[in-house]
C-alpha cells in the first residue's frame, strides 16, 4: 500500500518531555451560540491537534479553530507528542556511525562529494564557515556533489505500521550565496516527503525542516536525505539534530456547541393520490443540536415509521399523518394530509367458439388472451375492464382410438363395435358447446406384445453360465429364446413377454516366454528386451455388459553375450608368447560369460572348443573334459620350434549362440631377447621407443597386431623400399608386424618399450 504523506504547515515541534507529560485540553469545554455565530476553540497540552468532525471548523489541524456549526455539534481534538527519538546519533556525537553515505568520508573537504563529522566547519576548508547546531557539538558537513540524486545521510529504522512519525532535521549553509546553496531532498522508503528544501541563505544560520509521516503497513523506514543542487562552487551544506520519532495520542477532549434553534415542518411528494398508489412524506427539521428523532403516526400503512422520509400507501379516503420530531433539547409535532381516491375495477371471463366473434366495447375479438379497457374518473384515477376471453377449437374431427381383446366389444355412442379395424362416425357438441365430429378406430388384438427384453451376461473363464428371468423364475444355463404368456394386471389383454438371452465367456489366458535378447508378443505386437510380467487386459462391448479378455505373459530375457566377454584368466604375463627349450612352458587360459542372474535360471557355456587356426601347426592342445563347461582350460605343448606366429581360437557355445562365439590368441614361440632374422626383411631399432624403420623389396603395406589379434596400426605404400612405422601410440608389450611386399607377406615380432 502506497504510504500516506501528510504535509503539516503550520507544525512547530517542541522535543521536549515536559510537554508529553501535560493534559490535552479545549477552551471552552462547551459553547452556546445562536444561528449563524461563531465560537473560537483553542486546544493546549500537545504539539500537534486533529479536529473532527470537519463540518463547521475554519480548519481541522493546529492549535485553534473557529466553529460555525448549523446544528448542534460535538468536536474532538485529537493531541498528540512526539515519543522517544529512533534516530541512532543524530546530533553526531559519537561521530561518523548510525547511517551510512554514498559520499565520502574525509577530514579534507576541499573535494566535491565528502563530509567530515566534526564541530568547527572551518578547520576542515578554508572558506567553510559554521560550528553545530546551538553553537558547539559535532555536526555534519557536506561539500556537495554535482551529480544529483547521490544519497547524503541514510539510515534503517523498524516502525510500527499505521503511525504518524515526525521527522525533522537542522541544516546551515558553510559556504556559498543565497542561488548556490544546497537543495536538499528528504524521502522515506523512496518517496518524497515534503518538498525540495534549500538551505539558509547566510552562512552558520541554521534552519529546522520537519514534515509527519503515516507508515501504513509498512515496518521499516528507509530514511534519505538528498542533495539535488548539481553546482560544484558554493553547493555547500551541514546537517545537525536529525531526529525521527513516532507521535502518540495525549489526549481525545471533547466539546459541544449548542446551536440554540429548532423549528419543523412536514410535506408530501403528493398530497391526492389514486387507490393504490404510495407518496414519500418528509419530515423537515432545522436548528437544535442536529441529533433529530422521528416518530409517525399512523404507522399501519408507513414503510418505516422512525425515518425522516418514509413512504405511505394509505386507504381509500383522507390520513392525517403526524411526526413528533426531537433533537433531545426540544420538540415538535407537524402533520401532512393525504386523500386517496378510489380506482374502479371490473374483472369478467367470457368464451367462444372458433368460428364465433367476441365484441369488447367495439373490439372485435377471435383469439384467446386478455384485454383491458381503460377509463379516467372525474379525479384523474381508472376504471378498468380486464376481460379473459378463450376462444375454444373447432373439433371437426376428433379420432378415438380404441383397442379391444379378441371376445371383447366397444361401446361407441350406443353402438357395439368388435371388429378389428372397423370405423364409425358421430356428431356432437363438445362440453365447451361447440361442435364437433368424432371418428371411431377400432383395433382387435389378442396379445399385448412390449419389445423383446434383450439379456447379455458375462461369466468368468471355466465357470458355468447361469441367470434367472425374474418373469418366469426359470434359471437358464446357456443361450435362451424364450416366451410365456402373462396376464394383465391392469386388466388388459395377455401380455407376451420375449426374452433373448446371450452369455459370453471372459478370456484368461497365459504365457511363458523364455527367450534370448528381446521377444515381439503377438497380443500386443510390442518388442520387450527385459525380463517381466506384463498383463494386458481388453474391455469387450457386448450387448449393455463390457466382458474382460486378459493375457499375462510371464518373460525371462537373457542377454546374449558377445565374444567380448570371453577374456583370459592368464592376464599377468605382459604378452603372450612362449620360451624355446626342449619342452615348452604350458600356458592355458580359463573362458568365462558375465551371466545374467534372475529368478528362473542362469545362462551358462554348454562348451568351449579349442584349435589353432594354422592348418600346418604340430603343436598339442589338451583340454580340460573335468571343468564344466567342458573345456575351459587348455593345456598347450609346443613340439618343434617354428620362430612364427600361432594363431589360437576358443569358440564356445550355449543356448542363445548355437553357432558360437569365438575370441582369437596368438603366441609367438622365440627366445627372448634373441631377434629374430627374415630373409631380405630388416627391422630396426628392436626394441623400440616409438618410431622404427623398415627394409623390404616392394613393400605394398603395413599392419601391426597385437597379442589378441587385434589390428592396432595400417599403412600403405607405394611398392617402396623402405618405410618408417610411428609405433609411439603403443602401450609396452611385444606386438607382431605383418608385412606385404610384391613377393608375399613376412611376419616378424617387434618389441615396444619406453
Amino acid at each position: 500500500m502506497k504510504k500516506k504523506i501528510i504535509s503539516i504547515l503550520a507544525l512547530v515541534i517542541f522535543m521536549t518531555f515536559s510537554a508529553l507529560a501535560q493534559q490535552v485540553t479545549i477552551t471552552p469545554p462547551s459553547a452556546t451560540i445562536e444561528p449563524g455565530e461563531s465560537v473560537r476553540l483553542t486546544a493546549s497540552g500537545a504539539t500537534y491537534y486533529q479536529w473532527s468532525p470537519a463540518e463547521g471548523l475554519s480548519t481541522t489541524e493546529g492549535p485553534s479553530t473557529t466553529a460555525s456549526p448549523a446544528v448542534t455539534t460535538t468536536y474532538t481534538c485529537t493531541g498528540m507528542g512526539p515519543g522517544v527519538d529512533n534516530v541512532v546519533n543524530g546530533n553526531f556525537d559519537q561521530g561518523n556511525v548510525g547511517f551510512t553515505s554514498a559520499y565520502q568520508y574525509n577530514s579534507n573537504l576541499w573535494n566535491e562529494g565528502t563530509y567530515y563529522v566534526d564541530s568547527d566547519a572551518s578547520l576542515h576548508h578554508e572558506n567553510f564557515v559554521g560550528l553545530g547546531h546551538g553553537g558547539s557539538g559535532n555536526f555534519m558537513m557536506v561539500n556537495g556533489a554535482t551529480l544529483p540524486g547521490t544519497k547524503v545521510w541514510t539510515e534503517e529504522i523498524t516502525v510500527v505500521p499505521n503511525k504518524y512519525y515526525a521527522f525533522s532535521t537542522w541544516v546551515c549553509t558553510l559556504a556559498g550565496q543565497a542561488n548556490e546553496v544546497a537543495l536538499l531532498q528528504f524521502s522515506i522508503n523512496g518517496e518524497q516527503i515534503g518538498e525540495v528544501f534549500s538551505a539558509p541563505a547566510q552562512t552558520n544560520e541554521w534552519m529546522e525542516f520537519y514534515e509527519l509521516w503515516y507508515s501504513g503497513d509498512a515496518t521499516t523506514a528507509s530514511i534519505t536525505i538528498l542533495n539535488q543542487n548539481t553546482v560544484g562552487s558554493g553547493n555547500d551544506f551541514g546537517l545537525d539534530d536529525i531526529s525521527f520519532r513516532e507521535l502518540v495520542v495525549l489526549g481525545e477532549p471533547q466539546c459541544t456547541v449548542t446551536v440554540n434553534n429548532f423549528s419543523a415542518s412536514a410535506t408530501a411528494d403528493d398530497s391526492e393520490l389514486c387507490e393504490g398508489e404510495s407518496t414519500t412524506l418528509h419530515a423537515l427539521p432545522s436548528g437544535g443540536s442536529g441529533n433529530y428523532t422521528y416518530r409517525w403516526s399512523p404507522a399501519a400503512t408507513l414503510d418505516d415509521p422512525t425515518a425522516q422520509h418514509p413512504v405511505a400507501t394509505p386507504e381509500v379516503g383522507t390520513t392525517t399523518y403526524t411526526c413528533h420530531v426531537s433533537d433531545g433539547v426540544g420538540s415538535a409535532d407537524i402533520s401532512v394530509r393525504v386523500m386517496v381516491f378510489p380506482v374502479f375495477e371490473q374483472q369478467f371471463e367470457e368464451s367462444i367458439c372458433a368460428y364465433e366473434v367476441y365484441d369488447f366495447f367495439g373490439q372485435q375479438l377471435n383469439t384467446s388472451g386478455q384485454y383491458q379497457k381503460r377509463f379516467e374518473t372525474e379525479h384523474g384515477c381508472d376504471s378498468v375492464y380486464l376481460l379473459d376471453l378463450t376462444v375454444f377449437p373447432a373439433n371437426d374431427t376428433l379420432l378415438v382410438d380404441a383397442s379391444i381383446c379378441v371376445g371383447q366389444t366397444y361401446n361407441f355412442h350406443g353402438t357395439l363395435y368388435d371388429q378389428d379395424g372397423q370405423t364409425a362416425y358421430f356428431d356432437t357438441i363438445d362440453q365447451h358447446g361447440c361442435r364437433k365430429v368424432e371418428k371411431l378406430y377400432l383395433t382387435v388384438g389378442q396379445y399385448q406384445v412390449p419389445p423383446v427384453e434383450m439379456q447379455y451376461e458375462c461369466y468368468e473363464q471355466g465357470s458355468a453360465p447361469s441367470w434367472t428371468w425374474d418373469k418366469t423364475g426359470l434359471t437358464y444355463t446357456e443361450d435362451t429364446y424364450d416366451e410365456i404368456v402373462l396376464d394383465d394386471p391392469e386388466g388388459g389383454c395377455p401380455i407376451k413377454y420375449r426374452l433373448d438371452l446371450r452369455f459370453h465367456e471372459e478370456f484368461y489366458h497365459e504365457d511363458e516366454v523364455v527367450t534370448c535378447d528381446e521377444y515381439t508378443w503377438p497380443v500386443t505386437g510390442e518388442t520387450y528386451s527385459e525380463t517381466q510380467e506384463i498383463v494386458k487386459t481388453f474391455h469387450n462391448d457386448f450387448g449393455d455388459q463390457t466382458c474382460d479378455s486378459t493375457y499375462v505373459l510371464r518373460l525371462d530375457v537373457s542377454d546374449s553375450p558377445h565374444p567380448t566377454e570371453i577374456f583370459a584368466v592368464d592376464t599377468t604375463s605382459q604378452s603372450h608368447w612362449v620360451i624355446a627349450a626342449t619342452e615348452f612352458q604350458i600356458n592355458y587360459y580359463d573362458f568365462y560369460l558375465e551371466y545374467l542372474e534372475d529368478t528362473h535360471e542362469i545362462w551358462h557355456w554348454d562348451s568351449v572348443r579349442w584349435e589353432f587356426e594354422n592348418p600346418d601347426v604340430e603343436w598339442n592342445l589338451y583340454p580340460d573334459s573335468t571343468t564344466n563347461p567342458v573345456g575351459m582350460k587348455c593345456r598347450m605343448y609346443v613340439l618343434d620350434f617354428v620362430e612364427d606366429t600361432i594363431w589360437l581360437r576358443a569358440t564356445v557355445y550355449n543356448p542363445c549362440k548355437t553357432e558360437g562365439v569365438s575370441r582369437r590368441y596368438w603366441v609367438l614361440c622365440s627366445f627372448y631377447g634373441v631377434d629374430e632374422q627374415v630373409d631380405n626383411v630388416q627391422v630396426y631399432p628392436n626394441p623400440t621407443q616409438g618410431m622404427v624403420t623398415i627394409e623390404a623389396a616392394d613393400i605394398e603395406q603395413v599392419r601391426v597386431i597385437d597379442m589378441l589379434g587385434q589390428t592396432v596400426g595400417f599403412e600403405i605404400y607405394e611398392n617402396v623400399d623402405q618405410a618408417v612405422f610411428n609405433l609411439q601410440n603403443l602401450m609396452p608389450a611385444v606386438y607382431m608386424l605383418e608385412i606385404k611386399t610384391g613377393k608375399g607377406t613376412l611376419m616378424k615380432r617387434i618389441v615396444v618399450s619406453r
